[in-house]
């Protein structure tokens, strides 16, 4: 069998061994554990600092 050497196919050969998921998963998988990191935080503040809501009557503490 004759090896295709065009160039659609020898660019398609070289992207084939890239291991994608692992570079795009990564840092997209690192964006959101900071997001949820980021909310509990916004949340512990929100509740320091008087921002929580009473349950019963939906007014601040």
């Amino acid at each position: 069998m004759v090896k295709d050497s065009t160039p659609s196919q020898v660019a398609t050969n070289a992207l084939q061994g890239i291991p994608f998921g692992s570079i795009i998963g990564g840092p997209l998988r690192a964006c959101a554990e900071a997001q949820a990191e980021q909310a509990k935080a916004a949340a512990e503040f929100m509740k320091e600092a008087g921002l929580d809501l009473d349950k019963e009557t939906k007014e601040k503490e």
